[in-house]
């Protein structure tokens, strides 16, 4: 048996002998590797060289900015030598003039708002707003603002402006329309005030007018308050505000037979409303035991009633007779002729 100190002698050789392989070894390991490298940096080919030349792909914003601040490079056309004349790059057709604009008119028919996208929402699109309505109550009034009675119509018409700013609210619309006077003027306004979104009719002022818009209003279903004095007028839709003749010529009588008349006679204008008149005043003069002596009707259109007046008066009869006495006295000689 060697001694300790032999045996460690073998063993540190045998140490050594192992280390020195495991060198070795990784020595020939590094030194492939570097003949592998070499060998591939050798057979670099130019196809292997294109592709490694490509830029590559980045969607980043500065790569985008770089890409479009470089202009294209203009592909030239130039032939190989011995196969033809080089030819010239055609130059880039001028752009051609743009049309003039035309005015659009799309902001004047379109009066519904476009849909708009409403801000903090996204994409979503906010419905249009409604088209505004007329708001409140819309009352017509037809009047005789032109013709015969247009002075009656102008005092009527103030009036119903008086009242509506001292009586009516914020809501309130008031639609002025002109009958001219006729009936046909009148079922012209009528049938404009009822397309105006009107309500209700206030007028009109005569019962041919009334007539003649009755059956437009009716249809329509909006109601008629007229201004005129006839009853029969009034029905199915239609009232009236006027007073009536017969009430009237009633009273009249009545307070006339308290004060000791009996003999009445009649001045009314020739018509519906005059008949309607002279018809009241004989039934109320009968009931009141009295007599009507004498009717007289004047034509509607003159103010002159000198005439009619000095027939009911018996103005000649009576002119006749204060002539023939003072003839008398003045051939008495009387100071009462003078």
């Amino acid at each position: 048996m060697l001694p300790s100190s032999v045996q460690r002698l073998n063993l540190n050789r045998d140490v050594h002998h192992d280390i020195r392989h495991y060198v070795r070894g990784g020595l020939k390991g590094v030194a492939l590797i570097a003949l592998v490298g070499l060998a591939l940096s050798g057979c670099e080919t130019a196809a292997l060289k294109g592709i490694l030349d490509k830029p590559q792909l980045s969607n980043s914003p500065q790569s985008q900015q770089t890409a479009k601040a470089q202009p294209p490079a203009k592909a030239s056309h130039s032939a190989s030598a011995g196969v033809g004349p080089q030819l010239a790059a055609r130059p880039d057709p001028a752009p051609l003039p743009r049309p003039p604009l035309l005015p659009s008119l799309e902001d004047l028919i379109g009066r519904i708002p476009q849909a708009t996208t409403q801000a903090g929402v996204g994409d979503a699109i906010a419905e249009p707003p409604p088209v505004p309505l007329a708001r409140g109550l819309r009352v017509a009034v037809l009047l005789p603002l032109s013709g015969t009675n247009q002075r009656i119509g102008a005092a009527m018409l103030n009036a119903a402006q008086m009242a509506l700013f001292d009586f009516a609210g914020n809501d309130y619309e008031l639609l002025v329309h002109d009958t001219l006077g006729t009936p046909e003027g009148a079922q012209e306004a009528a049938r404009l005030a009822i397309g105006d979104g009107a309500r209700m009719i206030l007028g009109p002022l005569l019962s041919s007018s009334v007539r003649a818009v009755s059956d437009l209003a009716r249809a329509a279903s909006v109601p008629v308050v007229a201004f005129s004095s006839d009853r029969t007028v009034a029905g199915s839709g239609v009232y009236t505000m006027g007073f009536f003749p017969g009430d009237e010529v009633k009273r009249v009588v009545e307070y006339a037979s308290t004060k000791g008349a009996q003999r009445f006679a009649l001045l009314a204008p020739r018509g519906a409303y005059g008949e309607t008149v002279s018809k009241a005043l004989n039934a109320a003069v009968w009931q009141a035991g009295g007599i009507v002596v004498q009717s007289e009707f004047y034509d509607p259109q003159v103010s002159d009633f000198s005439e009619p007046v000095k027939r009911i008066a018996h103005y000649d009869a009576r002119r006749g007779a204060l002539l023939d006495q003072r003839r008398s006295l003045t051939a008495r000689g009387g100071e009462v002729s003078q």
